[in-house]
Order: C-alpha cells, then structure tokens, then sequence
C-alpha cells in the first residue's frame, strides 16, 4: 500500500486553525451554535435549519477579511458551497457561459457554440 504524502499547513492555514477553535468556543458560550458528536451544530444562517455548521467568512480571506467574529457567519455546507459558487466568486471564473457552451438555435435547432446561430444568423438562445 503506498502512503501519501501529507499536506503541508502555511502559515496563514496555522492561523485559522486557531481562530477557528477560539470562533467556536466563543459561539458556544453566546449560545449560537452546540457540539454534538465533535461537530458544531445550530441553525444554519442561511436556511434557518439545525444542521451541522461551518464557520465561513464572509469577506473572503483571499479578498482581505479577517478572522474574527463580525466576519463569520455559521452555515451548513450545502449553504457554504452556494455562496461559493456564486457568479462574483473565484471559483466561477473558469466557467463558460451557457451560450458558449454546445447547444441547439432556438430558432433552427442546429447545434451552435456561439450567440448568434451560424445557420440562421439570429440569437440562438
């Protein structure tokens, strides 16, 4: 069986991994959020269910936020990777458009790539 190698930690990894610790003590003491089973569980910010939840930021740290409580909403990981994966997100970048994307002209139904259908030279979507 081979082993894989671990993933090294950065220094700002190291950081959140403190913050985060130190964000779900003092969520449990103001009474948002429980640990049950090892997990933070509470009602999800976003679609007000009791789930397991995540501490996620809400100015991204890519983007300059901090760690600290007046960033961090606490959200099930459903309601984490939505908001994601929302068009201004980073991740989205890499994504075509639906009009680039292979599909029939609403019009003639040939099968385009592109905005304007190359057989009848209208919108194709």
């Amino acid at each position: 069986m081979k082993r894989s190698a671990l993933k090294k930690v950065g220094k700002k990894g190291k950081q959140w991994i403190k913050d985060r610790a130190k964000l779900i003590k003092e969520a449990v003491a103001e009474g948002r959020i429980t640990i049950e089973h090892g997990y933070p569980e509470g009602i999800c910010e976003d679609c007000r269910q009791w789930k397991k939840l995540e501490p996620d930021h809400i100015k991204k740290r890519s983007q300059g936020g901090k760690n600290i409580k007046n960033n961090i909403a606490w959200r099930c990981r459903k309601c984490h990777n939505k908001v994601d994966n929302m068009p201004n997100s980073k991740k989205q970048k890499g994504k075509k458009p639906n009009w680039s994307q292979e599909h029939k002209c609403k019009s003639c139904g040939y099968i385009v790539r592109t905005l304007i259908c190359s057989n009848c030279g209208k919108i194709s979507i």
